[in-house]
């Protein structure tokens, strides 16, 4: 079991690693409609290779840009290996959810990989992918509420207390979410946050649900904690330094996953 354990957590992260390389080369080209590489053997020895070769290492930012990034992914793929147990528990219970519940994940974090990746990049986030994200999450609960009517009264509907997603709690914390960065943008006149936020933080809030978004704004806050410390340490700049928000909130997202059930436990021994 443990070493089962041990490889499933080592073929998360190459896939987290794997899955940044290419989330990062499309982010980037995107935003600065450069380039990377002139054969295709420079594309492939840049998604196998960890580290950035020599003569990426003139460009200061673009290693900023890569190594916050990858760091990101890597502890994103760590805490979904850590939290592996009660996904494969859902398998033994129902395959096809399951799987179409893992799946969503996944896509789900792809978007916010690449969305985080973009705003460490640019500072900013392309409103058309954050929309999409939005509707995504959308369609997934439309889905798993279809799923849930269908299962209703067979052996397999108690799969769906073990997934909080298609019911009316999801959009309850759709619009918390939502409506907590909406104020926020409104009240600092798009200066702290903008419109993409609000699509970003709905979409975490229709995944979730309530309360589960609201440990994800204190896993929010603890992770920026965290990123900013180690921000301000690479780049040696401590005033006037622009922190990108989104790998914060796509973080308290993560991390739901890994810590909410023990925060709950913890808080119920008081």
């Amino acid at each position: 079991m443990l070493l089962m354990n041990i490889a499933l957590i080592l073929i998360t992260i190459i896939a987290s690693y794997l899955l940044f390389k290419l989330l990062f080369v499309f982010a980037y080209s995107s935003f600065t409609e450069r380039y990377l590489f002139k054969t295709k053997k420079d594309f492939i020895i840049f998604v196998l290779k960890p580290w950035l070769e020599n003569k990426y290492s003139k460009d200061k930012y673009l290693q900023i840009y890569y190594y916050l990034s990858l760091l990101l992914a890597i502890c994103w793929g760590l805490i979904f290996a850590l939290s592996s147990n009660k996904l494969v528990d859902l398998f033994k219970i129902n395959f096809t959810v399951a799987l179409l519940y893992i799946s969503s994940i996944i896509i789900f974090i792809c978007f916010l990989l690449y969305l985080s990746i973009y705003d460490v990049i640019s500072f900013s986030i392309p409103e058309i992918i954050s929309k999409r994200m939005l509707l995504f999450a959308a369609f997934v609960n439309l889905l798993f509420l279809v799923l849930k009517i269908l299962l209703s009264n067979t052996e397999f509907s108690y799969i769906f207390g073990l997934i909080n997603l298609g019911s009316f709690s999801n959009l309850v914390g759709g619009i918390v979410g939502g409506g907590v960065i909406w104020l926020v943008v409104k009240i600092s006149k798009e200066k702290a946050m903008g419109a993409g936020d609000v699509d970003i933080l709905a979409a975490i809030g229709l995944m979730l649900g309530v309360p589960f978004i609201f440990y994800s704004f204190l896993y929010t806050l603890f992770s920026a904690a965290i990123i900013s410390v180690i921000y301000v340490l690479i780049i040696r700049k401590f005033k006037g330094v622009l922190i990108p928000f989104v790998p914060f909130l796509s973080s308290g997202f993560m991390l739901c996953f890994l810590l909410t059930d023990s925060v709950i436990r913890l808080f119920s021994l008081y």
